[in-house]
Parts: structure tokens; C-alpha cells; sequence
């Protein structure tokens, strides 16, 4: 989450950038995909985190 979430973010906001033509409108997208992964990795770190594993 902490490793992969700016590069990913980077690198698909910088391909959008190039075929949109428009810089500020990669930037945009970069702080978007940077926001939702992070949320979504959080809740999927605080749900394994919180799943009790019972072993019989």
C-alpha cells in the first residue's frame, strides 16, 4: 500500500496526461487513483487485521 500506491498512481495518471494532452488533468487523476487505493488498501489491512482465524 505504502510502496506501490504513488508509483501505480503515477504511472496510470502520466499515460492519462500523454493521451488527454493536458498535464493538470494527469495530476488530477494521480491524486485521485493516490486517495481511493489508499482507502481501499486501509480497509483491506484493517479487515485482515481484525478477522479472528479460528484453528481446530
Amino acid at each position: 500500500m505504502i510502496v506501490l500506491n504513488p508509483f501505480v498512481s503515477w504511472v496510470i495518471g502520466i499515460c492519462f496526461a500523454i493521451f488527454a494532452g493536458e498535464g493538470f488533468a494527469g495530476m488530477v487523476v494521480m491524486f485521485i487513483l493516490f486517495i481511493t487505493m489508499f482507502f481501499i488498501g486501509a480497509c483491506f489491512l484493517i479487515s485482515g487485521l481484525l478477522t479472528k482465524v479460528e484453528i481446530e
